[in-house]
């Protein structure tokens, strides 16, 4: 699983996944693909990087079973493969703190949680009520 690791740390790499995930979820993005496909051209024009590096990329992934190929005339139409991704899901949820349905961490210890993403957004929300409420009473005011 180590090398799977060295496979997913790699920007670019965990950038193609996401976009090949997120296409599961649209039509088919060229012509001749179908849904849950994109073609290499559909993955440079979308990450803006270079024919060769990508398909430098997408040779890794595909050697690794990440991502399966169909091929069609000179095209090649990329689609995730769920294999080894489900590994890694499993080691994850192995290791990951278990939360149960109350919100509650179940375990005897309870571990550092990083709220930052949640508290920014909040606060963000809370800093813009003030200031709309701050310029609604600024326009009742004479």
């Amino acid at each position: 699983m180590a090398d799977l690791f060295d496979v997913l740390a790699e920007d670019t790499r965990r950038e193609i996944l996401t976009l090949l995930r997120t296409s599961l979820d649209a039509q088919a993005i060229s012509g001749s693909g179908q849904p849950g496909e994109l073609s290499v051209g559909d993955v440079v024009e979308r990450l803006g990087i270079t024919q060769p590096t990508v398909s430098k990329h997408l040779k890794v992934l595909r050697e690794h079973q990440l991502v399966d190929v169909r091929e069609d005339g000179q095209h090649r139409y990329y689609r995730l493969a769920p294999g080894p991704l489900g590994l890694v899901r499993r080691w994850l949820d192995g290791v990951a703190p278990q939360v149960t349905p109350a919100g509650l961490v179940d375990s005897a210890e309870t571990p550092y949680v990083d709220l930052w993403p949640a508290g920014f957004q909040v606060g963000t929300w809370i800093a813009g009520a003030q200031d709309a409420l701050n310029r609604f009473i600024g326009q009742i005011r004479p």
